[in-house]
């Protein structure tokens, strides 16, 4: 795959090794002085190294042998085996007056000659070159600054052993261990106590490590990670200074701290023919896996990128109004003296890598087309055309004016928080009940309906019952019972003949549906031992099914063909015939009577019996629908009380990250507590918007807080009884009617009527509707708490800001965030927060401040400039970058401030 990372990563450094120029190289061992400079070199590489410090006894005739050898397998086609790329640090182990010894990095462009100068500086004894036989006259403080003075870092080596910088004492350690200019020293046993004097000094170096080798195994097994662009003394010198945030000994971590396969970033965005981007040559700017700081001076089109990543990534709504207004000017199609920045042909490429995979996202006239990197072909695969952008590549994007309209917006930091969990799924599930809900609660007011005509039934079964009582206590009683016992047996024949032959399809379409399963191409190559043996043995036993079952339809196929004709030829069928001929004989006798004919009142009694069994089986049905209700909407209830514990287990989360990095904001979770989301959903499924009805709904007096209404009733119950205080609320609401009006206006109760009646679904939804939660976001201000509305504007951004990173782990952009924070908040606060949380997700930020490109520790720095009608990116680097390090103090106000300050202690080096 391609080089994921683009700016700062993180380099495997041994700051400590030595050649067979060192006298003691081998330990006596005759084949290790006899190493080859390949040789030498190969065993860095086969470890893993990327960076190698030089750094013989006293001495540096071995440097540019081994840079020689290095060009030479750089340039080798085919390279040698186990050839991986591999920066050289010149240097030396000096040992000073005392015997203590001082590690010499040299930038990698210097050689033997840079090192045998230094080495004449300090008066080392030429006859020990190489060598620990003897020592520089000079002191360590002085050794120190001769090799600041000759443009290398010095670095007091394995300080807490022997000829280590911590055996010296008193005037001669201080003098020693403060000299200005010193970054760092090398820690064998971070485990050990430091000296009192070191302590009291609070100087805080860096601890580097290094291997100290001298023979092949020891080779690899110590080393310090370093965070560079590319590896230079510059930028070796900024990662010292840096400390934590730009070394990690090995001691420190067990993994490679470049992983980033677990990691959602944005790589890159290429910008092609747009209005005043991208034409001719594509803009392209890429971004770090970290923070990426985007600067410029103004007019520069430092938020162009931002802009477009916009719309590429399907985040072009829902913001607040004055920054909406101003991104819709920019996505339009750009005219002279507009402020479209498209064109029809403008397209947009993003890449972004996600669940592992590298993924590029094409825009072009609203199209999105989305390839995946192939890693076998080294190419990307076939495109295809998606509508779901923003679903399946979720970012945040932020102005300062959008982080500040976000405190005021309890319903927009709901979302926040239920970004955090999976809600989609929540409300799938939840969706589903109350659909279930509303479905059997139809069902159920069916079944009423039909029961509550069980009365009106039984009376006419008694009317039928009493005239076919009259008919048979007539003179033709016998003639009629006779017919009517025989109509009942043609009625069960009539329903076998039925039945059976239902069966008989039954039958017929279970064979035909009697699967084969057929393993798939290819799946010999993935299951392994006897596995298909199982699959084999199962279309055995369905083949022995199928032919049991054309076994049993083959016994009955005798009765499949006119079932009803044969049972009209055996002998009932004959007294039927019979039965029907004598009441013929005698119906025009029997007319007196009724108006109804006997015949009649036989079948209507039977279909109105038929009527009361139904009845019956529904009341049993309504039993079992009412406990399924009662099963749903508990499980609606505990769905939604569900939604409360996992938003306080985000918020609980925040807290516990956030309380050190963000000290001044509190938030709260205040469960169905949103009043004025509640009165807009109520009345939506109450069919009653506006403010009417507010006595009876929800009414609020600003003039002493106090409210009233249902929602109000609700929402002022204790948090502990408040979902049993909704229920009885709500079903004491629901239940008025025009002739019971409860407390309610009168017309309301009216209103219920006509729902219940003609939008009964109305009423189902309003039994489980619950008020939105509320967010409460507070400051913690001088020993008090106080409203977040009563804060600054910087205040109330910089909380938002904590919140907002802390809360996630998609990629984060922020466009000026510095915007109405004062120095204070950016430099305790914003500074702090970013160096944290860019280890968990990816920053982008546009900025005009250099505290936040500086002192946060930018991965990656993009220099936008407009040149000649079009933005352009001037830089795209570390901040170790000597451009990028200009462009810092030329395009932002402060900016050499800025470096100077962090940089105090190396700023002249720097320059």
């Amino acid at each position: 795959m391609q080089d994921l990372i683009h700016g700062a990563k993180w380099w495997k450094f041994d700051f400590h090794n030595h050649t067979p120029k060192s006298n003691d190289f081998g330990k006596g061992d005759a084949g290790h002085m006899a190493i080859t400079p390949e040789n030498w070199l190969l065993m860095y590489m086969n470890a893993g190294i990327d960076c190698v410090a030089i750094t013989d006894h006293n001495s540096g005739e071995w440097i540019d042998t081994l840079k020689s050898a290095l060009a030479e397998m750089e340039n080798a086609d085919p390279k040698p085996t186990g050839y991986r790329k591999l920066f050289l640090f010149p240097g030396v182990e000096i040992s000073a007056s005392g015997n203590i010894h001082i590690l010499t990095l040299f930038d990698p462009s210097a050689g033997t000659a840079n090192v045998q100068a230094l080495l004449g500086a300090v008066r080392f004894p030429a006859a020990h070159i190489g060598t620990t036989d003897a020592v520089s006259p000079d002191s360590v403080e002085d050794v120190i600054n001769a090799i600041h003075a000759a443009g290398a870092i010095a670095i007091p080596a394995h300080v807490d052993k022997a000829s280590g910088v911590f055996t010296l004492t008193g005037h001669t350690f201080t003098q020693a261990i403060k000299t200005e200019g010193l970054l760092a020293i090398e820690v064998i046993d971070k485990t050990i106590d430091k000296p009192e004097l070191y302590i009291q000094a609070k100087l805080h170096l860096a601890e580097i490590i290094g291997t100290d080798s001298h023979i092949a195994a020891q080779v690899g097994t110590n080393y310090t990670w370093v965070k560079m662009g590319e590896p230079s003394l510059d930028a070796l010198k900024l990662a010292l200074h840096d400390k934590e945030d730009g070394i990690i000994r090995k001691d420190e971590i067990a993994i490679d701290p470049n992983t980033i396969s677990n990691r959602y970033f944005i790589k890159s965005i290429t910008v092609s023919s747009g209005f005043k981007a991208g034409n001719g040559t594509p803009l392209k700017t890429e971004l770090s896996p970290w923070l990426t700081s985007i600067i410029g001076g103004r007019g520069s089109g430092k938020s162009t990128v931002i802009n477009y990543l916009r719309i590429a990534l399907a985040r072009i709504e829902e913001m607040p109004v004055e920054v909406q207004a101003e991104f819709d000017k920019f996505n339009q199609i750009g005219r002279k003296n507009g402020t479209g920045m498209l064109r029809n042909e403008t397209s947009i490429e993003v890449e972004v890598f996600k669940d592992g995979k590298l993924h590029l996202i094409k825009w072009n006239s609203s199209i999105h087309t989305l390839q995946e990197w192939n890693t076998t072909s080294g190419n990307w695969d076939a495109a295809t055309t998606v509508s779901n952008i923003q679903e399946l590549f979720p970012i945040q994007i932020f102005s300062q004016k959008e982080l500040y309209a976000l405190t005021g917006n309890p319903s927009k930091l709901i979302e926040l928080i239920d970004s955090q969990f999976d809600k989609p799924t929540w409300t799938e599930v939840k969706d589903n009940l109350v659909n279930r809900w509303i479905a059997e609660r139809a069902t159920r007011r069916q079944l009423r309906f039909a029961i509550s005509e069980e009365s009106n039934i039984r009376a006419q079964l008694g009317s039928v019952n009493n005239k076919i009582s009259l008919y048979e206590s007539s003179a033709y009683r016998d003639t009629l019972n006779n017919f009517n016992k025989l109509t009942a047996t043609n009625k069960f024949f009539t329903d076998t003949s039925e039945t059976v032959s239902q069966f008989i399809s039954q039958l017929e379409e279970l064979e035909r549906a009697v699967p084969n399963i057929e393993a798939p191409e290819g799946i010999n190559d993935v299951v392994v031992d006897n596995s298909l043996q199982f699959i084999e043995a199962m279309n055995i036993a369905l083949a022995a099914v199928k032919a049991k079952l054309a076994e049993a339809i083959l016994l009955i196929t005798p009765y499949k063909e006119n079932l009803s004709e044969q049972f009209n030829t055996l002998p009932w069928f004959g007294q039927f015939e019979a039965a029907k001929q004598a009441y013929a004989s005698i119906a025009g006798s029997i007319q007196e009577l009724g108006t109804e004919s006997y015949e009649t009142l036989i079948q209507r009694r039977a279909t109105l019996n038929d009527k009361l069994s139904l009845i019956e089986n529904q009341k049993l049905e309504l039993a079992t629908l009412n406990a399924s209700l009662e099963f749903l909407y508990t499980s609606i209830i505990e769905k939604e009380k569900e939604l409360r514990i996992k938003r306080k287990e985000v918020i609980d989360r925040w807290k516990a990250i956030d309380d050190t990095n963000n000290p001044f904001l509190i938030i709260e979770l205040q469960p169905m507590a949103d009043t004025e989301n509640a009165d807009e959903t109520f009345r939506e499924l109450l069919r009653k918007s506006g403010g009417e009805f507010s006595n009876d709904i929800y009414g609020y007096s600003e003039d002493d807080g106090n409210s009233w209404g249902v929602i109000s009733r609700i929402i002022s119950e204790e948090e502990t009884t408040r979902w049993e205080k909704r229920k009885r609320e709500l079903e004491e609401f629901l239940s008025a009617t025009e002739s019971d009006k409860k407390t309610l206006d009168l017309r309301l109760a009216r209103h219920l009527d006509y729902l219940k009646q003609n939008t009964p679904e109305d009423i189902d939804r309003l039994l489980v509707w619950v008020p939105e939660d509320k967010l409460v976001l507070k400051f913690r201000k001088q020993g008090r708490e106080e409203d977040i509305q009563a804060g600054s504007a910087g205040e109330r951004t910089a909380g938002m800001l904590g919140l907002l990173l802390a809360l996630n782990d998609i990629p984060l952009i922020i466009d000026q965030p510095e915007d109405d924070l004062d120095t204070k908040l950016i430099s305790n606060f914003v500074v702090e927060g970013f160096k944290k949380l860019k280890q968990k997700r990816q920053l982008v930020i546009v900025t005009h401040n250099p505290n936040l490109a500086v002192n946060a520790n930018s991965d990656n720095v993009v220099h936008m400039d407009f040149v000649s009608g079009q933005v352009v990116k001037a830089g795209n680097n570390a901040l170790q970058d000597k451009q990028i390090r200009n462009a810092v103090c030329e395009v932002m106000e402060g900016g050499r401030d800025a470096l100077d300050k962090r940089y105090y202690r190396i700023s002249k080096a720097l320059k």
